[in-house]
């Protein structure tokens, strides 16, 4: 969704979180620390935001005082929160353990933590600005005087101004219904991989890059047809016979021929053809346009394979200076069911791991107090061409 900021935005939540955030927030109440925890969600509609989950900040040392060192731990838990997210799924603030009166003393700091927020789930897709949906972020708070759980909104765009006045959040007693749509996609990557060099970086985000343009150009099909952009999701899943399983959309674009004359030793390294199957996935209301739903799905691709590249690159620069590499991979996608959410979580896991360490890393970022299962995403097929 193409979303702006607009006043008076109505916040919606998942029932059960009611009680998630009252024991959290009041839990710090009279502590000298400030609690944070992040916010996910949904933006259903230009003045409508639903709350989906909330996962607390990992502690701090407690040798540490609250200072900007606990902005930057705040802001590196959630760019992780941010990158096991599909599409269609954002993050939407913060809920700090803060009074009514601490918003007004401590509104400056409270900007700053928001402002730190949002770039960090900006930061990864900064380049293809037409992405960036959310032009705002959320502070929930919890007033002992009303005993309800508030929040205040801070415009993005304009950060200079205050936050919004207090409003209360409508907890719904029916969960968001939501429209899981899938696509997959074969992209014909090439590489040219030798000694780590700047050029092997350049060369590995230059082929990203243009496997981005074409997941920009393609054209989305369902069903073998075109659908008029204005045309509703929940139309197609209706029509699904098992209405829990996702909606399949094909999003097809022109792979060009490689010359076999591009395909040459480099330097000490070698040019390796590979066939990657990308997977992304979106969730959106059964109210989503044709347009908007597609919009979410070539963003999941496009932040799944920026996410990859940086595996990559941090790979590279592990390489010693001696050290040649023959052939690198991008990592592999995988689904991480947790019942407790009405969405899939995402990670990435090179060959070698086990679905151990892939659950590891979600506990570490979402809470240990969740029983998950792992699915793989993708199958990748590779073509290694010899060195002439």
């Amino acid at each position: 969704l193409d979303i702006k900021f607009t006043m008076g935005r109505t916040v919606t939540a998942e029932r059960s979180l009611e009680g998630i955030l009252k024991s959290l927030l009041l839990s710090q109440s009279g502590r000298s620390t400030l609690k944070t925890a992040v916010l996910v969600g949904h933006i259903v509609s230009e003045s409508r935001d639903h709350l989906l989950s909330v996962i607390p900040t990992p502690e701090h040392d407690e040798q540490t005082n609250r200072t900007e060192t606990d902005i930057e731990l705040v802001s590196q838990h959630v760019q992780q929160v941010y990158e096991m997210l599909t599409g269609g799924i954002e993050v939407l603030g913060l809920a700090v353990s803060v009074s009514m009166a601490q918003t007004k003393s401590l509104q400056s700091t409270l900007k700053k933590l928001l402002l730190s927020v949002w770039k960090s789930s900006q930061d990864i897709v900064e380049e293809w600005v037409e992405f960036r949906g959310c032009s705002h972020q959320l502070m929930v708070f919890y007033q002992m005087e009303t005993k309800k759980v508030r929040y205040m909104c801070l415009d993005m765009m304009n950060p200079a101004t205050s936050l919004q006045a207090a409003s209360d959040i409508k907890f719904m007693p029916n969960p968001l219904a939501f429209c899981c749509v899938e696509a997959t996609i074969h992209c014909e990557l090439h590489k040219i991989l030798h000694k780590r060099t700047i050029d092997t970086a350049q060369t590995l985000k230059d082929v990203i890059k243009q496997t981005i343009n074409n997941i920009l150009t393609c054209v989305a099909v369902i069903d073998g047809q075109i659908p008029h952009n204005s045309e509703l999701i929940g139309k197609f899943q209706s029509k699904h016979p098992r209405k829990s399983s996702p909606v399949i959309v094909e999003l097809l674009y022109h792979l060009p021929e490689i010359s076999e004359k591009k395909l040459e030793c480099i330097e000490q390294g070698t040019e390796v053809k590979m066939r990657n199957v990308i997977c992304c996935r979106a969730y959106v209301s059964h109210t989503t346009s044709w347009s908007d739903t597609i919009k979410a799905l070539r963003f999941d691709a496009i932040k799944s394979l920026v996410i990859r590249q940086n595996l990559l690159l941090d790979e590279l620069i592990l390489l010693s200076e001696d050290q040649s590499c023959d052939q690198l991979l991008l990592a592999r996608r995988v689904w991480v069911i947790d019942n407790s959410l009405s969405f899939s979580l995402s990670e990435y896991c090179s060959v070698e791991e086990m679905e151990e360490d892939v659950k590891e890393r979600v506990y570490k970022v979402w809470g240990k107090e969740r029983e998950l299962v792992i699915h793989n995403a993708e199958e990748v097929e590779q073509e290694q061409e010899e060195s002439v």
